[in-house]
């Protein structure tokens, strides 16, 4: 995929059309230039980072909805392309043909929390423990706060399909509201949907999203967001290539019985062990190996149009 050299707007959308269902029409064209010479449409597209449903760059009310025209400005010269770019509004009535769009998205932001044991001191990384370097009973817990964005834009329809995608999280990276949310890090925790009539008649619908921030780092010091880690335990280990019960050694007569004394014996453990990255028992939390699972569903977030900064003036 080409690079992007010089990027000229020669029209730039300032003006638009409405059609009898109150829906705006913008139109903008622009020349790129590419690091090399593009030949294939698509391509071009693809390089010039132009797709269906993309927001517009500066008003958020406008995606991409349209038509995507590429061709080359000098058949022997793939590396200068004209794009010419259909914009709508995704609602009745919301924009006037100067480009200026009311009412805008309305956001708030707040939080939501959890608790979780605190193992270690965050300035020294020291275990946190008794003076014989036992851990306490209770383990300390710390509150984590975390964001909720809610979002409500007036659009043309109630996005009904929305519903299927409560409960999913990002499937890439995504800004919302000035917020940059990484991979896995973004939920669709609640949509809701509510009809307005306004005073002309034109019938829209008030659609609020509520995103679920997690930004939760694991044990290796990664962002994985709403991913599941789990603490690799068990009754079993791989030992010498052999999946085989872990055994610990035990005595086996009370106290020192007869002449021969104590007698000791390989029993299976009572409690499951924690496991290393070999499948191995260890008594080290250090090489204790966590696992990473994604138990969610994944959703495009970018094709919910939501506007990528705050505040929206």
């Amino acid at each position: 995929m080409a690079n992007i050299v010089e990027q000229t707007w020669i029209k730039d959308g300032a003006g638009g059309r409405m059609d009898d269902d109150g829906i705006i029409t913008f139109n903008e064209s622009t020349i790129i230039k590419f690091d090399e010479v593009v030949t294939d449409t698509q391509d071009a597209i693809r390089s010039a980072n132009f797709q269906q449903g993309q927001e517009h760059r500066d008003n958020f009310n406008l995606t991409l909805t349209g038509s995507i025209e590429a061709n080359p400005l000098d058949e022997t010269n793939g590396e200068v392309w004209r794009f010419d770019l259909e914009y709508n509004t995704a609602s009745f009535g919301l924009a006037n043909v100067t480009g200026n769009t009311e009412p805008r998205a309305e956001i708030e932001i707040g939080t939501w929390t959890y608790s979780q044991i605190v193992e270690s001191d965050k300035a020294t990384g020291a275990a946190i423990a008794n003076s014989a370097g036992d851990p306490f009973d209770p383990m300390p817990e710390e509150i984590i706060a975390q964001p909720v964005l809610r979002v409500t834009l007036r659009q043309s329809s109630a996005k009904i399909d929305r519903v299927e995608k409560i409960g999913s999280i990002n499937d890439s990276e995504v800004r919302i509201a000035g917020i940059n949310f990484p991979q896995y890090t973004a939920m669709l925790a609640a949509y809701e949907s509510k009809p307005v009539r306004d005073e002309e008649g034109y019938l829209t619908f008030y659609n609020t999203y509520t995103i679920k921030g997690n930004f939760k780092v694991s044990k290796a010091g990664d962002v994985i967001g709403w991913q599941l880690e789990l603490l690799s335990s068990g009754f079993n280990e791989i030992r010498n290539s052999k999946y085989q019960a872990i055994q610990v050694e035990e005595q086996t007569n009370k106290g020192n019985e007869g002449n021969d004394g104590p007698k000791y014996a390989w029993v299976p453990i009572a409690q499951p062990a924690m496991l290393d990255d070999n499948g191995q028992a260890t008594t080290d939390p250090a090489n204790a190996n966590y696992k990473t699972f994604l138990v969610h569903n994944t959703a495009n977030f970018s094709s919910f149009s939501l506007p990528s900064n705050f505040p929206v003036n």
